[in-house]
């Protein structure tokens, strides 16, 4: 049943605002799971997040992040754990 597969789990995807990025994390969260959206635009986060199903917003956390700043990144994967329940999943985009 579509929808479920990754129910459970939490992801963190990096370059999450726009392409591919978007595409995984919508396709993370039609499958059920919790996603961490991380991007360099706040602009773009903002739009992903303005279209997300209101059935998956409780899913998805995004945080404007340079994933060239190593305190960004661990202040980021800290904030997915704590706000979705661990880290399961991460795909360096």
């Amino acid at each position: 049943m579509p929808g479920r597969a990754l129910g459970g789990r939490v992801a963190v995807v990096t370059g999450a605002a726009g392409g591919i990025g978007r595409v995984l994390v919508q396709a993370l969260l039609a499958e059920g799971a919790g996603v961490a959206a991380l991007d360099l635009s706040a602009e773009g986060l903002t739009a992903l997040r303005d279209g997300v199903p209101a059935e998956a917003a409780n899913r998805l956390l995004v945080r404007t992040t340079d994933i060239s700043d190593y305190a960004a990144c661990r202040s980021a994967v800290a904030d997915a754990i704590a706000v979705l329940g661990g880290l399961h999943i991460l795909i360096n985009n």
